[in-house]
C-alpha cells in the first residue's frame, strides 16, 4: 500500500526541523522511496515488485562479476563421480547393478583407499556413503558386503558406508520408504545435511523406492528430480539404480535423463557360465573425456556359494 504519491520539495521544507527531515528521508529510503539531492528532494514510492523479482535481482550479475566470484569446482570422488554428479546405472534384472554400486561404495569408504581401484576408476577423495535399499533382503546385502570387505579392507571411520534398508524399516517400525513422498525426501536430505562427511547417496532402486509412481510421466518424476537437483546444490552426489525396459533402454519417461550427468548401461556376456562378465557403457557422460567414455568390462568371479567380488582384471574397450 502506497503511503503517498510522488512529491517534490525544495531544500528541507518538510518541517521546521532539518534534522527531523533528514531522519524522515533516511527512513523513507529504507522503505524504497527515493531521495535525489538536497537542492530538490524527490520522494517517490518504491517500484511495485514481487519477491521473485527481488530474489532474481539479488543473484543476477554481469559475466565480469560472475568471473570474480570464488566458486570452487566440485571435488572428484571416484571414477566418473564428483561431489555434485547425478548418475544412473541401469540394466535388466540380475546383471550386476547392485554389485557394482556396492563395490563403488566400499572402495570409497575403505581405510586403505589410496591403493584401491575398480578397473580404470580410482578413489580420488574418500567420503561417507549412504545406501538406501528398497529391494534386497538384509541378509543378502550383509553377505555381499562381507565378501567385498575381505578383498577391499576395513572401513574408514571418517568416511563410513551406512546402509538403510526397506526391510529393516518395515520389520522394526512398520514403515515404508517412499521417495515420492516429500517427508521421506526431506528425511534423507536432513540425515545427510547433519553429516557433512557423506557426499554420496545411492538409491537402489527407483522402482522399489518410489512405489505407485507412473514411470512414464514426467509430472510424476518432477518432484523427485527437483529433490535430486537440491542434493546436487548441497554438494552431494547421487547414484540411481534402475531397470531397463523391453526396448533395452532405461524404463519410463525420458525426462529422468535430462538432469543426469552420467548414465551407465550394463550388459551381460551370456557366453560365460563360470563367471559374470558385464560391460559398462555410457549413454551419457557430461564430464568424461573420449577415452573415459570407452566401454569397460568387469568380471565377477563365481565362487562356491555366490558371486563374491569384482575381479581386479578389467578391460577397457578400444572401440
Amino acid at each position: 500500500m502506497e503511503i503517498f504519491e510522488e512529491k517534490k520539495f525544495t531544500g528541507f521544507g518538510l518541517t521546521d526541523s532539518p534534522a527531523f527531515d533528514i531522519g524522515l528521508i533516511q527512513h523513507l529510503e529504507k522503505l524504497g522511496y527515493k531521495y535525489e539531492s538536497q537542492e530538490q528532494v524527490v520522494i517517490s514510492p518504491p517500484e511495485k515488485r514481487d519477491d521473485e523479482y527481488l530474489m532474481l535481482k539479488e543473484v543476477a550479475c554481469t559475466s565480469t562479476q560472475y568471473l570474480e566470484k570464488n566458486i570452487p569446482r566440485p571435488r572428484a570422488i571416484f571414477g566418473p563421480l564428483n561431489e555434485q554428479s547425478l548418475t544412473m546405472i541401469y540394466a535388466r534384472a540380475g546383471i550386476g547393478k547392485s554389485w557394482l554400486a556396492h563395490s563403488i561404495a566400499l572402495c570409497i569408504t575403505r581405510l586403505n583407499y589410496a591403493g584401491l581401484s575398480l578397473g580404470p576408476w580410482r578413489v580420488e577423495n574418500p567420503c561417507g556413503v549412504l545406501l538406501v535399499d528398497g529391494e534386497l533382503p538384509m541378509g543378502e546385502i550383509q553377505h555381499r558386503v562381507k565378501l567385498l570387505k575381505t578383498e577391499l579392507g576395513e572401513e574408514n571411520p571418517g568416511a563410513p558406508f551406512t546402509i538403510a534398508t526397506a526391510e529393516e524399516l518395515a520389520n522394526t517400525l512398520g514403515a515404508q520408504i517412499n521417495i515420492t513422498k516429500k517427508k521421506w525426501r526431506n528425511a534423507i536430505t536432513h540425515y545427510l545435511k547433519l553429516r557433512p562427511e557423506y557426499k554420496l547417496l545411492i538409491l537402489d532402486n527407483v522402482s522399489s523406492l518410489a512405489p505407485g509412481i507412473n514411470e512414464n510421466t514426467k509430472k510424476d518424476w518432477d518432484p523427485i528430480n527437483q529433490w535430486l537437483l537440491g542434493l546436487r546444490r548441497l554438494g552431494i552426489a547421487v547414484i540411481l539404480i534402475h531397470h531397463s525396459g523391453k526396448s533395452g533402454t532405461d524404463r519410463g519417461t525420458s525426462a529422468r535423463q535430462d538432469n543426469l550427468d552420467t548414465i551407465m548401461m550394463l550388459q551381460k556376456d551370456n557366453g560365460r557360465t563360470d563367471r559374470l562378465v558385464i560391460t559398462v557403457g555410457f549413454d551419457k557422460a557430461r564430464y568424461l573425456t573420449p577415452d573415459q567414455k570407452k566401454p569397460i568390462t568387469f568380471e565377477l568371479i563365481r565362487g562356491v556359494e555366490a558371486l563374491n567380488q569384482f575381479n581386479k582384471r578389467t578391460h577397457v574397450s578400444n572401440g
